[in-house]
């Protein structure tokens, strides 16, 4: 019995020590001190002056070791700060230390540091004032420590291997870390331009920089009135469209030029030389589009690239490569020889345009996705989720559409046999509103109709009169747009083409003068005046009198809504 109760005398003394040791652990865990790193080289108020000759070389930092009373790992890194700062919290630069943070010291090439000056808006040979500091950490804790040191950038920028863009206009809007890679333009034997651009669309109320990584650290640079500098202002557009954005880090200047559109131009397409096949803006730098690509007898089938519809931006391919394009104004001075792009297959294709960074190539691809209609349907409906389906009007093979139909971009639609849609479904083999001159005042067009359960979109919202012929496989549609006379004497009318506003509506904002007349026309189609003239709003007939309803000069917001027949209507003016 004394045996036993021994035993359990011993083991409760065992537990206690274990319990009491265990809180001394604890104890020393949270009261442990820690003592920071002493900085050695460079020493304080050193001038480092970046090596030009050799951006690549080292500079090396050390300091002696820190310690923390119960000898935990210490892990090091390297800042550089602003000259005022007394924190770490925002350094210009952050490197690890070597062996993976645990060495007493850092070697940090002239170009990284080069680069994270240049990020903070200072140009080159600029002698910038710092601190340079050391950063220990161990169990989440941090000492530091700071000495102040000047550095005097390279004499002239290095042309980075990469460059982005990124910003809110861009397609990435702000992510620097999803920056847009631009493409760098190189000669025929590899050596670099300093020239960097990219195909992207760009959005009002925003802008972008450039950045030499995807990271904030490196090198910024901003401009304005086509001169770069670093850390300058975000660079913005007027108009909301696709651009060519080039940057040259040689000349110290950028350009956007505006891309209307990409187009084919050539023997192989209806119009041939004299004509376009405007591809579609797909983002990311691409454009694709379906073309019905023609044998043209007795004549070499080839085509060309071309934007805005203008020879002096003609895309070829480079000779010796299978897929490969290149601007041909820029094709001399790069040291490439070019060439039209020949076709041996013909018919409907999808033609792709890859104008990425990584690409600057085309595609072609037999489009197999709309089959020939065999037989015509007795009725024919067009038809949209959520909406009505529109009825067309039968003659022989052909349907007509109940006057005009508001459609919208970016809506998917399709034909089909039925009303409910459980019939046959046609599609077309493009995209509906695509022309050369989309400002005219009544656009036409044609594109490829067929068999498919595959939706199409248009091209822009508008009213659209529609024509289906099932036995030439085609839809034929046009539309108006609407422009405002505004005249006192007729030879020296104004004409103010009004903006579309989804459903049968226009509007503008103009300067208008008092006492002028004013009609509504979209020559020589249409022509809507009113039979209340000295009216500020009433009806729109196609038989009225010239309007009156500016008693006063100034700024008017001019709205119409027209009936599908566009014989008529409403009308407001409303000053601002």
């Amino acid at each position: 019995m004394k045996r036993y109760l021994k035993s359990w005398l011993a083991l409760l003394f065992l537990l206690v020590g274990l319990g009491a040791c265990k809180k001394d652990n604890l104890d020393a865990l949270g009261q442990w001190e820690f003592t920071g790193p002493v900085l050695s080289s460079p020493a304080a108020d050193t001038s480092i002056v970046l090596d030009n000759e050799n951006p690549l070389a080292n500079v090396r930092f050390q300091w002696e070791k820190a310690a923390t009373s119960q000898r935990f790992n210490i892990t090091y890194k390297v800042v550089l700060v602003h000259p005022d700062s007394t924190t770490v919290n925002d350094p210009w630069l952050s490197v690890s230390a070597a062996n993976n943070g645990a060495a007493r010291y850092a070697n940090i090439t002239n170009k990284v540091i080069d680069e994270a000056l240049a990020a903070q808006g200072y140009e080159v040979n600029d002698e910038v004032p710092l601190k340079w500091g050391v950063v220990a950490e161990a169990l989440g804790r941090q000492v530091f420590g700071f000495l102040p040191l000047t550095i005097t950038r390279l004499e002239r920028e290095e042309i980075p291997e990469n460059l982005y863009i990124a910003g809110a206009a861009t397609e990435v809007n702000t992510d620097v870390s999803n920056a847009i890679r631009m493409k760098p333009i190189r000669k025929q034997d590899g050596s670099g331009t300093g020239i960097f651009e990219i195909y992207t669309s760009l959005q009002t109320g925003g802008g972008f920089r450039f950045y030499a990584q995807r990271s904030a650290q490196g090198r910024v640079i901003g401009g304005s009135n086509g001169t770069i500098r670093n850390n300058g202002e975000a660079i913005t557009v007027s108009e909301s469209a696709t651009y060519r954005i080039r940057i040259d880090l040689e000349a110290n200047t950028y350009s956007l030029l505006k891309i209307d559109k990409w187009s084919i131009v050539g023997s192989v397409i209806a119009d041939g030389w004299g004509g376009d096949e405007p591809l579609e803006y797909q983002g990311g730098g691409i454009w694709r589009s379906s073309v019905n690509l023609l044998d043209p007898a007795g004549e070499d089938a080839r085509f060309i690239f071309r934007a805005n519809g203008d020879w002096d931006l003609g895309m070829k391919r480079v000779e010796s490569t299978a897929n490969t394009v290149l601007m041909e104004n820029a094709a001399e001075e790069l040291g490439f020889a070019l060439e039209d792009i020949p076709l041996t297959s013909f018919g409907r294709h999808i033609v792709t345009l890859d104008l990425s960074a990584e690409g600057y190539t085309y595609q072609i691809e037999q489009d197999n996705s709309v089959e020939t209609p065999t037989t015509t349907p007795d009725r024919l409906f067009l038809i949209a989720d959520g909406e009505a389906a529109v009825e067309f009007t039968k003659d022989g093979n052909r349907f007509t559409s109940p006057n005009f139909i508001p459609l919208q971009a970016g809506k998917p639609y399709y034909f089909s046999g039925s009303e409910n849609g459980s019939g046959q479904r046609y599609t077309l083999s493009g995209t509906l509103g695509l022309a050369d001159d989309l400002s005219a005042d009544n656009v036409r067009g044609n594109v490829e109709f067929g068999v498919s359960d595959n939706p199409f979109q248009v091209n822009q919202d508008q009213a659209y009169n529609i024509t289906v012929d099932f036995g030439e496989a085609s839809l034929a549609w046009r539309f108006y747009n609407i422009k405002l006379f505004h005249w006192d004497d007729w030879e020296a009318r104004r004409e103010l083409r009004m903006n579309y506003v989804h459903p049968l509506q226009f509007a503008l904002t103009a300067d208008l003068n008092a006492g002028y007349n004013s009609k509504f026309i979209s020559p020589w189609d249409v022509e809507l005046s009113s039979p209340t003239p000295t009216a500020m709003e009433g009806q729109l007939t196609s038989d009225g009198q010239d309007i009156k309803a500016t008693a006063e000069s100034g700024s008017y917001v001019v709205r119409i809504v027209v009936n599908a027949d566009f014989n008529g209507g409403t009308y407001q003016f409303e000053k601002q």
